[in-house]
């Protein structure tokens, strides 16, 4: 990303001093959202979500998701089971969120990490029977929602599985 930017601003005649200068700016500020959501400052925190997916508008909420920069610790499965959760469809645009949206999103990232950490970390047991990890990891799988068979696809350069019915956001 770093060398990506110093090549741009070179083309542009921006000196190499400043692009590193704003780099490392845009990064600390990102560690320090990061901070302030695993805190659970709710409304400025989900501001600060709703900044950083107007900065990645045409992301995929899969993918935006992934971004362990604004998300530390969100894998592949659980980026799914927040999706569901939220009844968000993952090709869903990260920039098209609503404020709704965002604050569902980011109460279900804090509650599903929270669970991992405490349930899931120590001994991978215990996870609830009624989120989606039970029926994701199979072809054919059911939604525990509503009993229709999960589509399974590549988003965001990931696996995904999400029930199309109940996930059309």
């Amino acid at each position: 990303l770093q060398a990506v930017d110093v090549a741009e601003a070179g083309r542009m005649g921006v000196p190499e001093r400043y692009v590193f200068l704003r780099v490392e700016a845009r990064m600390r500020a990102e560690r320090m959202l990061a901070r302030e959501l695993a805190r659970g400052d709710g409304d400025r925190a989900a501001r600060k979500v709703a900044r950083y997916a107007a900065r990645r508008v045409g992301l995929p909420l899969k993918a935006f998701l992934l971004q362990q920069e604004m998300f530390p610790g969100i894998g592949n499965w659980m980026a799914d089971e927040i999706l569901w959760r939220c009844r968000l469809p993952p090709k869903k645009r990260a920039g098209t969120m609503n404020r709704n949206e965002i604050i569902i999103l980011w109460k279900e990232v804090r509650a599903v990490s929270r669970t991992a950490m405490k349930i899931i970390g120590t001994h991978w047991g215990d996870v609830p029977k009624s989120w989606l990890f039970h029926y994701r990891w199979r072809n054919g799988g059911k939604c525990p929602r509503d009993g229709s068979v999960l589509r399974r696809e590549e988003i965001g350069g990931r696996t995904t599985a999400w029930c199309h019915k109940c996930q059309k956001g």
